[in-house]
């Protein structure tokens, strides 16, 4: 018999508590484990993916971050998790259009 969709949750939730602990201790390849364990349980928890995305961003994986952010929105388009993840993604194409002006005006020079 399988576990109910509530104690997924509940397991999801308390795995994504220690990978936070985690995280904000800078250990980043642990808090990484934690949400991926997460996400085992429940891998339509928004937050998980959100915090993983933002682990991996710490880690230097700037495209797995993004795909992160992406299932949060998917998964709980409603959430505050979701629209956090919308805010990274946001951020990171006000970087690149501001990056590629740049790069178009040093080569007009």
């Amino acid at each position: 018999m399988g576990r109910s969709t509530t104690s997924q949750r509940k397991a999801a939730i308390k795995a994504t508590m220690h990978g936070t602990e985690r995280y904000n201790r800078h250990e980043y390849l642990k808090a990484e484990e934690a949400f991926m364990k997460a996400l085992e349980e429940d891998p339509g928890y928004a937050r998980a993916h959100l915090y993983l995305g933002n682990t991996l961003h710490k880690l230097g994986r700037q495209e797995e971050a993004a795909a992160q952010w992406k299932k949060a929105v998917i998964v709980e388009p409603d959430s505050e998790s979701a629209e956090k993840a919308r805010q990274k993604l946001d951020g990171i194409s006000s970087g690149l259009r501001g990056a590629t002006r740049n790069l178009e005006e040093w080569l007009r020079r």
